[in-house]
């Protein structure tokens, strides 16, 4: 379903919807908008309409903006019933974190106790949905999110507006097994040795001007073995390595997060952690990437991260990937040839 076909529900205690979401909106060609000035509104327009719906609910939260990719939410959002934008929180200590399945369905909402959390998903009052489905959550009291039903989607929040009209592929790729051997807890220069068949794939997105970005679980940081130092130290040398070849990677992310093995401040919940999508959210932030376009090459499950629409290439052989739900390839040779021919298509 495309955006332009929606109905665009917008509640705002003013009558009015603010001019930035206004414009937002008619830049997107949106021309079916309606405004409620509270939930008993809603409730009786929502009794008579028949049809699918996006609801900016503005009670509250009158001077948010929603600089997302409206039509990324909608294209993922489409195959639900009731879905719901999430946004990753980097500082999610007292606020109640939204956690989600495989599949994106909300399982539960809560406050963890104190220092156990460091960042993780929090909702966002955006919702698509089908009227007389949303009709069984929501009274003149508000809406209602205790059923299995609602689906949650993390969306990247940008600080600052980003041109989606110019939004590019990307590739993500993890760090040990996909860039170089996976030894254990690798943090050593020297112990470097890299998969030479991932300069060619690097070098192709380089080439279209498409960016390129590594998102690495470093639970070593957390349980002790090595610092945080250590890793940025390695990183350092790895890029001078790729200038020398002619690639370039945008950013190095990684997480140094362990629930179970950590310690001290590592022992967080953190949705950066893969499978968590935290690292790609928080790239998200800054680049305007077409994720239903995008490519995330990894060898463990876990690198099966929780971002809707982006395919994700596993590579046998270091761990155990069997019942995954993503592309699975023998090489990494046999991932730059489906790469070539995706994007030539």
């Amino acid at each position: 379903m495309e955006l332009q076909d929606l109905k665009v529900c917008i509640l705002s205690s003013y009558g009015s919807a603010p001019s930035n979401l206004t414009n937002k909106l008619e830049s997107l060609g949106v021309r079916d908008t309606e405004v409620f000035i509270n939930y008993s509104e809603l409730v009786k327009f929502l009794s008579t309409y028949e049809g699918t719906c996006l609801l900016f609910d503005l009670l509250g939260n009158e001077n948010l903006r929603f600089n997302i990719d409206l039509d990324y939410f909608v294209s993922q959002a489409t195959p639900f019933r009731l879905a719901q934008a999430l946004r990753w929180d980097s500082n999610n200590e007292i606020r109640p974190i939204v956690e989600i399945d495989s599949d994106f369905r909300i399982i539960s909402e809560e406050v963890s106790p104190e220092n156990e959390v460091i960042d993780g998903l929090i909702r966002l009052p955006l919702y698509f949905f089908d009227s007389k489905e949303f009709l069984r959550h929501i009274s003149s009291e508000g809406i209602d999110f205790k059923d299995e039903n609602w689906i949650g989607l993390p969306l990247a929040f940008p600080r600052k507006e980003l041109s989606y009209s110019n939004k590019t592929p990307a590739l993500f790729l993890d760090r040990d097994g996909v860039i170089n051997i996976d030894k254990g807890y690798v943090y050593k220069y020297e112990e470097i040795i890299y998969i030479e068949e991932i300069f060619p794939i690097i070098k192709m997105f380089n080439d279209k001007k498409w960016p390129v970005f590594v998102l690495t679980n470093q639970s070593g940081i957390g349980q002790g073995k090595y610092q945080e130092a250590d890793v940025h130290k390695l990183h350092t040398k790895m890029i001078e390595d790729f200038t020398k070849k002619d690639i370039k990677i945008e950013e190095w992310q990684y997480s140094p997060y362990h629930f179970d093995k950590g310690i001290r401040e590592y022992k967080r919940l953190s949705f950066t952690r893969k499978p968590g999508s935290g690292m790609a959210l928080k790239i998200l932030e800054d680049y305007p990437i077409d994720i239903e376009r995008s490519f995330m090459i990894g060898d463990k499950k876990t690198d099966q991260i929780l971002l809707p629409g982006i395919t994700t290439l596993l590579i046998k052989g270091n761990y155990d990937i069997e019942g995954s739900n993503s592309l699975v390839f023998n090489s990494i040779g046999e991932i730059h040839n489906y790469l070539e021919e995706q994007i030539k298509n």
